[in-house]
């Protein structure tokens, strides 16, 4: 007889349920912040270095 699989679920109060929804925006925000400091020190490197940085890499970082 094949074994069934059922999804358990687990109730989350309401309140409960925003807290967990605040905290994940906040580690969102958290995680943006931390990438652009570490594109903001890479950049910092690469003029200290004298490196040449293409325009078309450039365009791409902004997204144009």
């Amino acid at each position: 007889m094949p074994q069934q699989t059922t999804e358990k679920f687990v109730r989350v109060p309401r309140t409960e349920y925003a807290k967990l929804k605040e905290l994940e925006l906040r580690f969102a925000a958290f995680l943006a912040y931390a990438e652009h400091v570490s594109a903001i020190r890479e950049a910092r490197r690469e003029v200290r270095s004298g490196k040449t940085v293409l325009q078309k890499k450039v365009f791409e970082r902004l997204g144009l």
